[in-house]
């Protein structure tokens, strides 16, 4: 008897699989979105929004969401120490984060505001866009001073790290979670399943109380349900079933409920689109896990493409949506593989130096 391909035999089989690809699509249609946004000064005219209700750049911040829920959770409940996997968290955000907080405020001051540079510099609000930014957890500065200041979509420095900053919020709520669940209850890896299975349910609820059939894009309430989701499915993974026939099933559920309406395609998206992102990143197998062996540029795709797209902007004036997102592209990606392996790659090998305390 064939035995059916569960997503827990997909994780099993090892490392080996499409996820640094999805990211880095996903950063690129970010950043295919943002070209629209930032060179019109208008965040609905992008293509897909107008008839779907929402922009591509949205669907691929979902995809990071669920990527980033399923993988996290896997992490949690797989590592032995609630300080290895606050750790390499850590070490996977805020070291390049910080390099490019720091990079970007250098460069645009020094443009900027050349003949000020040092009393800009040192000004009040420079630093506490400086520790903001790179602290992220609590707040999210937009602006620096004298920076962007005639740009179509305004002086909005780095925008994108709005997502950033709800991602680590949501990395802290599964530490508090596991806190809980080490010092109230006996057994701790039961309770975390528990509350990762009904998190999703409640937010969902909860975001159809608050918004109804509606795509909020900078909700927090959709990202944590689409988080959580990917969680969830780490938890139930030996029970679903990742054939085609059931993506087919899921893609066909989505074109037909374009045609319907743009709420039931909204129902239908929210609910179809963890399974399809999940297939995807374990199934299609061959060639395309090559870029395996390249490295993993999404990260720092996300968090430079924003500030090189408003620079360009302010240099070439007249700039259109096609012209911003090769140039942009080409000019983020330089920057993305300096940060993957001057950066980032470097300090995930400090991953084998982490902490060690029994606490899950």
């Amino acid at each position: 008897m064939k035995i059916k391909p569960s997503l827990g035999s997909y994780v099993q089989s090892g490392r080996n699989n499409n996820f640094n690809l999805m990211r880095i699509v996903a950063a690129i249609l970010v950043m295919f979105q943002h070209s629209f946004s930032i060179t019109t000064g208008d965040m609905d005219n992008e293509p897909l929004r107008a008839y779907l209700g929402m922009g591509i750049g949205s669907i691929a911040v979902d995809i990071f969401f669920i990527t980033s829920g399923f993988l996290v959770v896997k992490s949690l409940i797989t590592k032995n120490s609630l300080k290895g996997f606050i750790f390499s968290r850590v070490i996977r955000i805020y070291p390049a984060l910080i390099v490019s907080v720091v990079l970007t405020t250098v460069i645009l001051e020094a443009y900027f505001n050349a003949d000020n540079f040092f009393r800009m510099f040192m000004s009040v609000k420079t630093m506490k866009y400086l520790f903001c930014n790179s602290t992220i957890i609590f707040r999210h500065e937009l602006r620096l001073p004298g920076v962007f200041l005639k740009n179509p979509f305004g002086s909005m420095v780095n925008a994108s790290l709005w997502t950033l900053r709800y991602e680590v919020q949501l990395y802290s709520s599964l530490v508090v979670f596991a806190m809980i669940a080490t010092i109230f209850t006996n057994n701790k890896i039961k309770f975390l399943k528990i509350v990762l299975l009904l998190a999703p349910v409640a937010v969902l609820g909860t975001y159809a109380y608050a918004w109804g059939p509606t795509y909020v894009e900078d909700s927090f309430l959709r990202l944590f349900y689409l988080f959580y989701t990917g969680g969830a499915y780490y938890i139930i993974k030996d029970r679903v079933l990742l054939e085609y026939k059931y993506l087919i099933l899921a893609l066909v559920a989505i074109v037909l409920s374009v045609s319907v309406s743009k709420d039931m395609y909204i129902c239908t998206y929210i609910t179809v689109v963890p399974y399809v992102v999940l297939f995807l990143a374990y199934v299609p197998s061959g060639q395309i896990r090559k870029y395996n062996e390249v490295g993993d540029y999404s990260y720092g795709m996300y968090i430079y493409a924003w500030p090189i797209q408003q620079f360009l902007v302010a240099l070439f004036k007249g700039i259109n949506a096609f012209q911003m997102f090769v140039l942009s592209f080409l000019i983020t990606f330089v920057f993305a593989y300096i940060s993957w392996h001057v950066v980032e790659k470097r300090c995930l090998i400090l991953k084998s130096l982490k902490p060690r305390c029994q606490v899950i």
